[in-house]
């Protein structure tokens, strides 16, 4: 039998993932930072999908601490947000939310792992 694992850097993501739902959706008392909001507004740009359910950072990082915002969880893991499909980031239970991410990072990631050379 072969073992459905996921790889480590993926595994990460979806822990990541699912806290940031939580957070979202107030299943734990933790809120967002100041900095995220919601994107509101038309965006006619074809190779971007801002929509309704997008969060949007109002910084920048630059300068000297630019390293440090870019590796905070919030402003790190919400362009992983972004990158999942709607339907998934409509989701409210986290349960279903979870099975779901799962799946879809199971479908990615190999699609990004080229294969074995025999």
């Amino acid at each position: 039998r072969e073992a459905k694992i996921l790889p480590i850097s993926l595994r990460f993501d979806l822990n990541d993932l699912i806290l940031l739902h939580k957070v979202i959706f107030n299943y734990i008392p933790l809120r967002l930072p100041e900095f995220l909001h919601w994107y509101s507004g038309n965006s006619r740009l074809r190779n971007t999908h801002l929509d309704d359910r997008s969060l949007v950072s109002s910084i920048i990082p630059s300068g000297r601490g630019a390293k440090r915002v870019e590796l905070s969880f919030f402003y790190r893991v919400h362009s992983k947000w972004n990158l999942l499909p709607l339907d998934l980031r409509k989701i409210t239970c986290t349960n279903t939310f979870k099975t779901r991410l799962k799946a879809f990072l199971f479908q990615t990631g190999q699609q990004n792992v080229e294969p074995e050379s025999l």
